[in-house]
């Protein structure tokens, strides 16, 4: 599945039109696989496809049209956007592949009507706090 989304772009498991159904049919977006999809990523010893893949399907079943906290099951812990938003974080600063499924992850789980209100500004204060350290490389270009 990797190099199928290598060839044709990741934007091919998350739009479905009839010539590109194709791909998308392997991973569906039924809302009972956000926890279980989830929990597989904290597999240990997962390849980076894997893992990429893993991702881009969360980033899919994050279109659900229906509320984050109806979705979760777990009580314990931390919540389930928290859960999905820490592990953007960590594949944020990785050098791999996986990085471009975790910055697509970002965007669909803070565009949702019920996210954004409460989690975009603390990860924005986030972004902005990693990039102004000084303890990593990061070169930040500002434009007038």
């Amino acid at each position: 599945m990797y190099h199928y989304t290598k060839i044709r772009g990741y934007k091919i498991t998350s739009t479905l039109r009839e010539w590109q159904a194709n791909i998308v049919r392997f991973l569906p977006n039924d809302v009972f696989l956000l926890e279980p999809v989830l929990t597989s990523l904290s597999t240990p010893n997962l390849q980076w496809q894997t893992t990429y893949i893993l991702i881009l399907w969360l980033s899919l079943i994050c279109l659900a049209p229906f509320d984050l906290v109806t979705i979760e099951s777990s009580t314990q812990g931390d919540n389930l956007v928290t859960r999905l938003l820490n592990l953007a974080k960590r594949g944020l600063g990785s050098a791999g592949k996986d990085r471009d499924a975790c910055a697509i992850l970002c965007a669909r789980v803070l565009s949702r009507r019920d996210v954004w209100q409460q989690e975009l500004s603390p990860f924005m204060d986030w972004a902005v706090s990693v990039f102004s350290t000084s303890d990593e490389s990061i070169l930040l270009v500002c434009f007038p």
